[in-house]
């Protein structure tokens, strides 16, 4: 996902710039990012080179998988849990 421009930024209501700052939404998109690479680096890791860790993992990632998602880029929100530090708040 790319990260957003100070234009874009400029055209958000005032009333949700209030909410978060320009970098705070970058940083989430960088750690959403974070959590799409290493998912799909396991994906695409031979199923020999995997410890148990990851072929549950692996095992998970295939099992969310619906017909509206096979062949696209998706994450959930146990994969945030899993790959990043964000916690969820009211923001």
């Amino acid at each position: 996902m790319p990260f957003i421009t100070c234009d874009e930024f400029n055209g958000v209501p005032s009333y949700m710039k209030s909410r978060l700052t320009y970098n705070q939404i970058n940083d989430v998109i960088k750690e959403i990012n974070k959590a799409v690479i290493s998912k799909y680096k396991i994906l695409h890791q031979p199923k020999k080179s995997m410890n148990s860790v990851t072929r549950n993992l692996y095992h998970r990632f295939i099992d969310e998988e619906t017909k509206d998602t096979k062949g696209r880029y998706f994450i959930v929100e146990a994969d945030i849990k899993e790959f990043t530090t964000l916690k969820a708040d009211k923001k």
